[in-house]
């Protein structure tokens, strides 16, 4: 049940993927990544609030799930809970040490709370730990913000280069 869930959220047949997903938990209450799946699927829906309680549930279930976290993650920021949002991310990088994506996400969070010190931390880490190459030159408009912020034009003039480089050659 749960493969034949996630071959359906492949395909967008959502409502499909979630009878799948509750007959799953039924049978096995415990059943790893079900929740996670069952997240993709109300986001699928446009329902990020039952999104958030699914990756909830799956936290509860295995705190190690970075990927329910750094989803949730992104749900609360878009909700307005940056403060939430940031505390997931930490907890999908903590979890998973070479996550670039998750550490540029954290780095736009942290920027976006006005830490300026751990936005440049997490988007220097977030870089050198190769993330997906189209998400790249987030972690150099973090950077160049946070110059920019800090008065430093010439720093930030460089990182805004470097990101527009990156993402011509990702066109």
């Amino acid at each position: 049940l749960l493969k034949r869930a996630e071959s359906l959220i492949e395909q967008k047949r959502y409502d499909e993927a979630e009878q799948a997903l509750l007959q799953a938990l039924e049978k096995k209450a415990n059943l790893a990544t079900a929740r996670y799946n069952l997240g993709l699927v109300y986001e699928g829906k446009g329902q990020p609030e039952q999104a958030m309680a699914a990756y909830e549930g799956e936290l509860a279930q295995n705190a190690n799930a970075y990927r329910a976290a750094f989803n949730l993650a992104k749900l609360l920021q878009a909700a307005g809970r940056p403060g939430d949002a940031v505390r997931r991310f930490r907890q999908a990088v903590d979890v998973q040490a070479d996550f670039g994506t998750g550490q540029l996400y954290l780095a736009k969070a942290l920027l976006d709370a006005g830490d300026l010190a751990g936005a440049e931390e997490w988007a220097r880490k977030g870089l050198g730990a190769k993330p997906d190459p189209r998400l790249a030159p987030l972690g150099h408009l973090v950077l160049a913000d946070v110059y920019n912020r800090q008065g430093r034009a010439a720093d930030a003039e460089r990182e805004v280069a470097r990101a527009r480089r990156l993402q011509r050659s990702a066109t």
